[in-house]
């Protein structure tokens, strides 16, 4: 089957259910004349995409950007579980990866200089009331838009999310 996708040049995924609990993200590649190139963004399970409305952030200085997240009703963030965010701007060489311990999650971003947009690849673990019962993840792709001014671009900023 894959020698038929490569010779074919399509996109496949991992089939990564059976090791979720052994890796966070499974990778996503691209076959064409039999070479495996990983993609650029990460493999997301359930994942639902969300674009936040253009921001004003400061330039020249660190913005914190506080993501609030309301999960459906009785269910909490497993805090066993590694939920993490991934944050990769469109300016950077490198993304950045955090780990997630509460529905108000804070990120500091270094001085920005450009008009850009942000991503944030986020993967959530949250059950039901207790960790033995039932327990879901939620891939959350985040972009958010951005212009950089020096004299109205603000420092911080609060970004309400709710979990599908």
């Amino acid at each position: 089957m894959l020698a038929n996708s490569a010779k074919q040049g399509k996109a496949f995924k991992m089939n990564c259910s059976r090791f979720l609990l052994l890796t966070t993200f499974c990778s996503v590649f691209f076959l064409s004349s039999g070479i495996a190139e990983p993609l650029k963004k990460p493999f997301l399970p359930n994942r639902v995409d969300i674009k936040l409305e253009k921001a004003k952030l400061a330039a020249g200085m660190p913005v914190t950007l506080t993501f609030d997240f309301t999960l459906p009703a009785k269910h909490h963030l497993n805090l066993a579980a590694p939920s993490r965010m991934i944050i990769t701007d469109t300016h950077s060489e490198a993304p950045v990866t955090n780990p997630i311990k509460a529905l108000e999650h804070a990120v500091i971003l270094p001085a920005l200089q450009k008009t850009g947009e942000l991503e944030f690849s986020t993967m959530l673990y949250y059950c039901e009331d207790g960790d033995a019962t039932l327990c879901l993840i939620r891939g959350l792709a985040i972009t958010l838009p951005y212009e950089t001014d020096a004299q109205t671009g603000v420092v911080t900023m609060a970004i309400p999310i709710v979990v599908p």
